[in-house]
């Protein structure tokens, strides 16, 4: 636990920043003009908080949400840990790789708020009132943001099934089917909930309005008028720039080990459990597609390090939601010990990995001289403590 605190608090200090701007532009999109994807957040902030938000509350909120989704994971972690306590070790391992790095990184961004509804679902039982409250989590999960149904959502469905394939309940993979079914259908309905395009000025000097302090990244806006195909058309093109290739295999070299060495971690256990075997086939197809979930939104958007770092996070919660829903060690006992120089292979790796980050910033590493700096500069009244960002 005392390597788990330190790698996470590693990793903090590699990747925390204030929130950009064009996050904190998606926080002030709301249902002035109707119903909208991506609008969910804003309305309710807007209830709560009226019209104008300062770029102070925001950044507060967005902390919050990191510190509390931190909160729950560690809740997971600690009860996973009461049958073997390795999992701290490999909650180390991965704490320290580029895709946590990424996701303090990227604090501000709705990510946050779905890592709260996947550990929420977490703590759900299986049966009846389980599955109804995992589904209406996820409606609302991929209601604030679309692509969650490809992001974390599969993380969800992996932990139900397992769940309620260890305890053995009814009808498990009609449960499965009716928890997709209801958030399918709500992510195909927000891709298409779009607003007129003739709205687009209107729309922007109104969320413009709702900034008290900050300007809005107004290119952020342009999301909201185009709908799948139309983002698929553009990704397209991306895709046929030279560079995007290297950056895919350079990703894929660097970025997919630690996926794939979590898939195979999970497949063990899947096949050291006590399940009949076609239920260890589907589950296992699940795992190995929930884990890389994170990898197909390259076909419809652009941000393509920040999928493949997240495809380290999904892993990560795979591995979680099947050795928590079990009493196995987490390691065969004859294994163990290789299993722990594996760990530390893994675990230098991605403490020495570097990822492009969002906006032209890179990855902080020991003795972090920048923030140092920063500190030292604040203490002496240089400069602010705080300041907006400006991109």
């Amino acid at each position: 636990m005392v390597l788990a605190c330190a790698a996470l608090i590693f990793s903090i200090l590699s990747g925390i920043r204030l929130p950009n701007i064009w996050s904190l532009t998606h926080f002030l999109f709301d249902y002035s003009e109707g119903v909208i994807k991506r609008g969910l957040i804003g309305e309710v902030l807007q209830f709560f908080l009226g019209h104008s938000i300062s770029y102070g509350i925001l950044a507060l909120l967005c902390y919050t949400i990191g510190v509390i989704w931190l909160i729950l994971l560690v809740m997971k972690i600690r009860a996973t840990a009461a049958h073997d306590h390795h999992i701290w070790l490999l909650t180390a391992v991965v704490v320290v790789s580029p895709g946590f790095v990424f996701l303090f990184h990227e604090i501000g961004y709705f990510d946050h708020i779905s890592l709260i509804i996947v550990f929420l679902c977490f703590l759900l039982p299986a049966g009846c009132l389980g599955l109804i409250g995992r589904t209406l989590l996820c409606i609302v999960m991929v209601v604030i943001h679309e692509t969650f149904f490809v992001l974390f959502f599969p993380t969800v469905v992996v932990e139900y099934w397992i769940r309620a394939a260890v305890t053995r309940q009814r009808g498990t993979l009609i449960a499965v089917l009716l928890l997709v079914a209801p958030p399918a259908v709500a992510a195909y309905v927000m891709v298409d909930t779009m607003l007129p395009a003739n709205r687009h000025a209107a729309y922007i000097e109104h969320i413009d309005s709702r900034a008290e302090n900050f300007e809005v990244r107004t290119a952020a806006v342009k999301v909201l008028f185009r709908d799948g195909d139309r983002n698929m058309a553009l990704n397209a093109k991306v895709w046929k720039n030279r560079k995007r290739w290297v950056d895919a295999f350079a990703a894929t070299i660097f970025l997919l080990p630690l996926p794939f060495a979590l898939i195979a971690l999970s497949w063990n256990h899947l096949w050291r459990m006590q399940l009949p075997s076609q239920t260890r086939l589907l589950l296992g197809t699940a795992v190995g597609l929930g884990a890389i979930s994170p990898l197909f939104l390259n076909f419809i958007a652009w941000d393509l390090w920040r999928f493949f770092c997240l495809s380290q996070v999904s892993a990560f919660l795979i591995v979680v939601a099947v050795v928590g829903n079990s009493s196995l060690p987490l390691f065969p006992s004859r294994f163990v010990g290789a299993a722990k120089y594996g760990l530390v292979v893994f675990a230098v790796a991605g403490a020495a990995t570097v990822v492009p980050l969002f906006d032209g910033y890179i990855v902080e590493k020991p003795p972090y001289v920048p923030l140092l700096n920063h500190v030292i500069d604040a203490a002496q009244g240089d400069i602010p403590w705080f300041s907006v960002p400006t991109r």
